[in-house]
């Protein structure tokens, strides 16, 4: 019975020091990603996750007590499983920056790469003239630089819509290009542009 008793005093001293070590080193609950996000994704509560990090880490988080604050809020970057959420990645909502706008272009397999445009994407829209129609007198008018915003595919279609921030004297030209059908969306390396 004193041999019970003296394994049970261990094991509580034990857990005790354990304890005392832990609550030693600073350690701190923050918000962590518990699930792939693409760039202007809306945040939700089940994407969040609270972890511990050492508090003289010098890493910038968010408290995890704090983690609603970040539900609702869009993503500005892809966030990745298993990494701490910088309060700095997200935003209320995403808008253009000053001198561009944002809009939507409608891209057929024909009219975009077969590899899924990514939000931050430096793309190019290009001008496709139509069948029988003489591609003269578009030149470099007939490209423009953009960035991607956003995407969504319509799978009873096979067409994605594009959003994507181009510099705002260009707009009302893609968007005359997009509606007649005629904007081709090309794929530029990254830090293109």
């Amino acid at each position: 019975m004193l041999i019970g008793l003296g394994i049970a005093l261990t094991a509580v001293g034990g857990l005790g020091a354990a304890w005392l070590a832990s609550n030693r080193t600073g350690a701190i609950s923050v918000v962590g990603v518990a699930r792939e996000l693409h760039a202007g994704q809306v945040i939700h509560r089940q994407d969040l996750v609270s972890v511990r990090i050492e508090a003289a880490s010098g890493l910038k988080s968010l408290p995890a007590q704090r983690a609603e604050e970040i539900v609702g809020k869009r993503t500005l970057v892809r966030l990745l499983p298993g990494s701490l959420l910088n309060p700095d990645a997200v935003a209320d909502r995403v808008v253009p920056a000053a001198g561009q706008a944002v809009l939507g272009l409608e891209a057929g397999p024909g009219q975009r790469p077969a590899v899924p445009l990514e939000t931050g994407d430096p793309v190019e829209i290009v001008y496709a003239p139509g069948t029988g129609e003489s591609p003269s007198g578009v030149g470099p008018a007939g490209v423009v630089l953009a960035v991607v915003v956003g995407t969504e595919a319509d799978p009873d279609t096979n067409k994605a819509l594009v959003d994507v921030s181009v510099p705002q004297d260009a707009a009302v030209k893609v968007a005359a290009w997009g509606n007649a059908g005629r904007a081709a969306i090309a794929l530029l390396p990254a830090g293109h542009g």
